[in-house]
């Protein structure tokens, strides 16, 4: 049976110490006129949406954002169609006056369900149409984190991961359960009701906290992708490096991992885990199998 030696404890000490990153303690942000951050050098979308999709009938910025979105994003713009509350906020922030923040964040307030569809969408206009969309660029890879030298980073060593994880509405939908958490059993709270978003946020907070930890104020600092104890961190980093980052920058490894932690001793039950995630299998088994021959003393 696979176990993976690798230390949870703490995870959420690192969430919050991404919160600096952050206008609004938020991690990662895609912003547009339907975003509640302010004070961040984000792209906006630049005040009223005076354009329509033609995919979900969804107003965005001008008609030239409407025709790159629905060349690149148009099963994002339906997403949001399929949902009453993102076509309400799409709505009311098509209403609101150019650049009248308190007008959009109410549209925000009022449609919380429909947060995490428009974020996805609004992560797709970035890194497909940020110039049509946003007026801006610095956000290829669907997202940008102020301040600057976190947002360069994080564009550049962690662009695949964090694109994966902010077109997922799991992720999102995690995000703002964790944004007012100050102890580990918010956190834990947070993720059981929503382990899927919890294991994109975490692949994206390692890939960060590995690579940016500096910029991006990520403390404590990730080792190889994971968030281990002194003794073990140095083992993981002496021994398993790509393995830990291999594994641990996979959202579906990182689930393959806790579906594997939740089975215990019971050997069907592990099974059922590596079938529902054939693709990881390898790359769990590598890095378990590195902690357990090299660093069993040390990750205990």
């Amino acid at each position: 049976m696979l176990t993976l030696h690798w230390a949870k404890k703490g995870a959420w000490l690192v969430v919050l110490g991404l919160a600096s990153c952050t206008s609004e303690g938020e991690l990662p942000s895609t912003v547009d006129a339907g975003s509640t951050e302010s004070g961040s050098d984000a792209p906006t979308e630049g005040g009223a949406l005076q354009g329509t999709m033609e995919c979900g009938s969804i107003p965005v910025a001008s008609e030239a954002c409407a025709t790159c979105a629905d060349d690149h994003c148009c099963s994002a713009g339906e997403a949001c169609a399929d949902n009453a509350a993102c076509v309400a906020l799409r709505g009311c922030l098509a209403a609101c006056p150019a650049d009248d923040k308190p007008c959009a964040d109410a549209c925000s307030d009022a449609n919380p369900e429909g947060a995490a569809d428009n974020r996805v969408l609004a992560a797709c206009r970035m890194r497909w149409c940020g110039v049509e969309c946003f007026e801006s660029t610095g956000a290829e890879c669907g997202f940008q984190l102020p301040p600057a030298s976190c947002n360069e980073c994080a564009q550049s060593m962690c662009c695949e991961v964090g694109w994966v994880s902010n077109t997922q509405p799991s992720f999102w939908a995690y995000q703002d359960c964790v944004a007012p958490c100050t102890d580990a059993a918010c956190f834990d709270a947070c993720s059981a009701g929503n382990p899927d978003g919890r294991d994109y946020y975490m692949a994206f907070i390692g890939c960060l906290g590995t690579h940016c930890a500096d910029g991006c104020s990520v403390q404590p600092a990730a080792t190889c992708g994971g968030f281990y104890g002194p003794a073990c961190s140095t083992c993981v980093s002496d021994n398993c490096c790509d393995a830990s980052l291999t594994c641990l920058l996979d959202p579906a490894c990182q689930k393959l991992q806790g579906c594997v932690q939740s089975c215990g001793s019971d050997a069907d039950c592990v099974s059922a885990c590596e079938q529902a995630s054939p693709d990881v299998v390898d790359a769990f088994a590598a890095l378990d199998g590195c902690l357990t021959s090299t660093c069993s003393g040390a990750c205990p």
